[in-house]
């Protein structure tokens, strides 16, 4: 969970900073995402649905404090 995390709050700063790398920020952190849920699942350290899991709610925390500090800026103009 918190790779896919990281790896999706770093997707959205390149976004900011560096539109233009925005897709090859998505495609490492897709990449970095899926490897380490692929090497869970072949140490036999979680189950399918964990990994899923995980990544879901990762993806969902750094999306959602990302709308968040969002809406709190544009509240306060």
């Amino acid at each position: 969970m918190s790779t896919a995390t990281l790896a999706t709050a770093l997707v959205l700063v390149v976004a900011r900073l560096r539109p233009n790398a925005r897709y090859a920020a998505l495609l490492l952190a897709i990449l970095w995402i899926g490897l380490v849920g692929v090497s869970r699942l072949v140490l036999g350290v979680h189950w399918p649905t964990d990994v899923l899991a995980a990544i879901c709610v990762g993806v969902f925390t750094s999306l959602a404090v990302s709308q968040l500090l969002d809406f709190d800026r544009y509240q306060l103009a």
